[in-house]
Order: C-alpha cells, then structure tokens, then sequence
C-alpha cells in the first residue's frame, strides 16, 4: 500500500509505503518498507485538507492559508540480495495560492462560541467540481467559500463567497446533474443551509434552512451543531411539491438526523446514536455512493454510515441506530479526528499518532503505523502489495519441498510404470481360446 499522510510533526507530509500486515507496535510483525518526510512547513502550516487530482499531483490544504499544488515523480529502490524493490516518490511545489483563511472573522465567531479555547480558522472541506475539469471547491471554518482553476500549472482563484460561519462542513449534491451547483453546510450555532450557486460562479443564492427539532423534555432548547452531511437521491413519492433533497446529518450531540425537504424544515426522524451523548464529529457512508459519498438511493435503508466520538471509537450503525460494530476497538488511544471511506477501506488517523487502515466487510486491521505526529489527513494512493523476497528460511523450506514434491513424482511414476509392466505379462500369458 502506498499513502501520504498529513502529519502536525513539522507541517510536513509522509510518503508511507507498507504491506497488509505491517504494525509497527509489534516487533515481530512486518514493519513499513518506506516512510519518508516531505514538504515541512512547520507545525502552523499543517495539510488540513488533501485531494489527489491526477495520478501524480494532489492539492494542500494548509493552517497557513496557503492551497499548493503538488507533483511527485518516482524511481525505483531496493533490489539488492534479499531487498524487495519499489518506487519512492520525489514531491514539488509547483504553485501555491496564499491568503484564503479569515482569522479576524473566526475571532467574532469565538464570541458566541461554546468552544472553551478559540479556534484557529482551518479547510474544512477541498474536493473537486463534477463535470468541470481542473475545477475545485474550498471551504473554510469562518465562512468562505473559494472556487479554484488550475490553469497553464497555475492555481486561480476565480471567486469567493462569503456565507454564515462557523462552517463544520461543507457538501455538494452530486447524484445528478443541476442546473446550478447545490451545496449544505451548517455547524455550531449555525443551521444547515442549502444554497445555489449559478456555473457562472455570478451569484450565490440560500434556497433553504433547517429548524431545530422540539425542546427537550425539560423544554429546553436543543443544542444546534450539525456536524456532517451526505445527501440521498430525492423522494419518489414527495409529500409536497417543490424543492426536493433528501440527507443525514450527524451532529456534535450524537443524534443522526433524517430530513426532507419537500416534508419540512424540521428532521422527519432523529436517532440518538450514543446515550451518554458523547459528540459526534464526523460521517462516512458504506454503500453505493457517489465519489462525494452521497447515497446512490432514494431510501434510508440499504446502507450503514461510520461516526466518531471525540475519544477513541470508530462506530458503525445502520440509520435505524442498531451498532453494526467498532473499528480498531481497544487499539485506538486518542481522538480519530480523520476518518475516510474508499473503495473497501476505511483510513484513520488521530492524536494517537498512528494512521490505521481497516478492511470494510469485517473491519479488520489490515495496516497500522506510528507516523510521528497528529495525523490531520490521509491520501491512499494504491492498495496494492510490494513483492517480498524470500529469506534464507522460506528459501530452504521451498527447495526441501521441491525436493520432496520431485522424490514423490518419481516414486509415483515408478508405480504406474509398474502397474503397466504386470498388466502386459498379464495379457500375454493368458491362454487363448479357440471358438
């Protein structure tokens, strides 16, 4: 397997070339063939945020408010007695768009907070735009929403909207073709809201906004923080006409919320997920999903989505709110603030420094390693194994058997060879008899 990691040690990224198998936590287990640092930029200009865009060049998202774009050429390694042999990559800067973060605004922001310690702005989300090449959408915590061109090798910066902060998430719908880009966001204090952007990037425009769910039953007010969002495909059946989207949030209050539009503002359904209401920081889905892993379906069944709590636990649940399983179980020791579906893999990373890899059907781990630093993103590049060489051990232990298997084949040979020889003087002995 082959990832890079986005480490908080040094702000740098990490080339990581391992094999299924490979814990450096065990002595005795298979160990990393690669990891190597790249790009440091020091622990305020971390990768928040990474998007791979062609086989060889990905985009950063930074602390420093810088987005780089970034190529990596290879070369082979290894090959000597008993070495295996594989590429290693070379990483450049090829350009950099700068000043796309807000920190006076994230400061406002903190005044009506619940956040103990202010929050540095951040990326929260980087993705590119379906069906417009070389197109890509960031979004940051205070509210900004940047639309990039990468053009003749250079980052452009075509327009940026400003929306209500602070931003938890930011989503677009991809599960068909609009006539405008349709996007949802939402966070602390801040409802989810749906808005419309026209392609010409001309005007941004709010076309729908969520309401809290009922008091509680001491009738207070339930505490407003979606957390993350996936869209489904719109009702089939709409209870009303008009503006048709479907989706599931997860909140920092451990409730997975239901909502259609065409039903009303307000969730439809709520599922408590955890009952000590631990937060929730995060959703991936498990199913037929679009590459922004919005839900091919237009039912809230048939799938299962993967949340975290803010101490150890990686939680699989079907939308009825029943625990499918953990990720990791007691392995994991701090916060896994990353978390990525893809393919049939899940990749985590978190205050425990190590950055895990799990295999959807059965959730076993199949990779774990000590990258050296928080672990603030995850790139994985290819799943694919690196041919081992065999030891002097496994060398032996083939040539005895190969001896063995060559020893039986004579021996067996031999015995047909036998059984033929007895069946002709058989044969020829037999008295013949005259009709």
């Amino acid at each position: 397997m082959r990832l890079l990691i986005g480490s908080d040690d040094s702000g740098c990224i990490k080339e990581l070339v391992a094999n299924r198998g490979t814990n450096t936590s065990e002595q005795s287990a298979l160990q990393p063939l690669h990891l190597e640092a790249h790009l440091e930029r020091g622990l305020n200009a971390k990768a928040h945020q990474m998007l791979q865009i062609s086989d060889n060049e990905c985009l950063l998202a930074r602390m420093s408010g810088d987005i780089e774009l970034v190529s990596w050429s290879r070369e082979p390694r290894g090959g000597e007695e008993d070495k295996p042999v594989f590429e290693v990559s070379s990483f450049q800067v090829m350009a950099t768009l700068g000043g796309l973060l807000d920190g006076e605004k994230m400061q406002e922001l903190h005044k009506r907070s619940q956040r103990r310690a202010a929050s540095a702005d951040r990326f929260v989300a980087l993705f590119a735009l379906p069906g417009q090449p070389q197109r890509y959408f960031a979004a940051t915590m205070s509210g900004q929403f940047h639309f990039l061109a990468l053009a003749d090798g250079d980052l452009k910066l075509q327009k940026t909207f400003s929306v209500r902060g602070p931003v938890e998430f930011a989503q677009l719908y991809d599960l068909e073709e609009t006539e405008k880009l349709v996007f949802a966001y939402g966070g602390e204090d801040n409802l989810i809201k749906l808005v419309e952007v026209s392609r010409d990037l001309e005007q941004l425009e709010q076309i729908w906004e969520a309401k809290n769910v009922k008091n509680d039953r001491l009738d207070l007010k339930v505490p407003i923080w979606p957390a993350a969002l996936r869209f489904l495909q719109p009702a089939v059946s709409p209870a009303s006409e008009g503006l048709n989207y479907q989706f599931i949030a997860v909140t920092r209050h451990s409730h997975l919320h239901f909502y259609q539009t065409t039903h009303g503002r307000k969730p439809f359904r709520s599922v408590d997920l955890l009952p000590n209401r631990e937060p929730t920081t995060s959703l991936e889905v498990v199913g037929d999903v679009t590459p922004l892993g919005n839900v091919k379906s237009t039912s809230f069944e048939g799938f299962s989505i993967i949340t975290t709590d803010t101490k150890k636990s990686i939680l699989q649940f079907e939308p009825s709110g029943h625990l499918l399983g953990k990720f990791g179980g007691s392995d994991i020791k701090g916060f896994p603030s990353y978390i990525h579906v893809q393919g049939k893999y899940l990749v985590e990373g978190g205050l425990d420094r190590y950055v895990r890899v799990f295999e959807l059907k059965n959730r076993n781990m199949l990779l774990k390693v000590f990258a050296g630093g928080k672990v603030s993103s995850v790139l994985l590049l290819d799943v694919s194994d690196v041919e081992l060489p065999l030891s002097k051990k496994e060398k032996n232990k083939r040539r005895h058997k190969r001896v063995l298997d060559e020893d039986q084949e004579r021996e067996e040979d031999n015995e047909l060879w036998a059984q033929l020889d007895g069946s002709s003087k058989r044969r020829k002995s037999k008295p013949r008899l005259d009709g």
